[in-house]
């Protein structure tokens, strides 16, 4: 019994740390919702946070001249390299959009963004809500020829139908 308790504590240890090892690199812009894009990929919107491989904190530098941000209006500007051993347990970097026109575009695709979010996470607790509603079972009492109708959580008890 103590070999299985020692051996899934050393398991428990090793999946915990496995997740904290990672190096997170949260990108983010002004104004947020421009594309992050690395290589050929494209990783979503602004804020967004991407784990980099642990050995990452082994380097001196974190080369992210291969990330751009590119907002809805074409506006576009490249990450900078970072420093790893300044910021050991990961870092955030915000990219200020270039002084080029299509502000406003940029401002209000960042409303919708934080819109749509907002209604997901709406639509998220109503499905939680209704999922904890309990059920209610019209049951009728066996005996009962009134036509009385009993409302029950669940099943109908035991001396009762529906």
């Amino acid at each position: 019994m103590t070999t299985y308790k020692y051996a899934f504590m050393a398991l428990f240890t090793i999946s915990i740390s496995g997740c904290s090892s990672q190096y997170p690199v949260t990108f983010d812009s002004y104004p947020q919702g421009a594309s992050v894009v690395c290589g050929n990929k494209n990783w979503g919107h602004t804020p967004i946070t991407l784990n980099y491989d642990p050995s990452v904190k082994e380097r001196e530098v974190l080369d992210l001249s291969n990330c751009s941000v590119q907002w809805v209006s074409g506006a576009k500007t490249n990450y900078q390299p970072v420093n790893v051993q300044e910021f050991p347990n990961g870092v955030r970097l915000t990219q200020q959009r270039p002084n080029v026109p299509g502000f406003s575009d940029d401002a209000q695709y960042a409303i919708q963004l934080e819109q749509l979010k907002v209604q997901k996470e709406m639509a998220e607790e109503l499905r939680k809500a209704n999922n904890a509603r309990p059920v209610i079972q019209d049951c009728r009492k066996y005996g009962d020829f009134s036509g009385r109708v009993y409302q029950f959580e669940g099943r109908c008890p035991d001396g009762y139908f529906n």
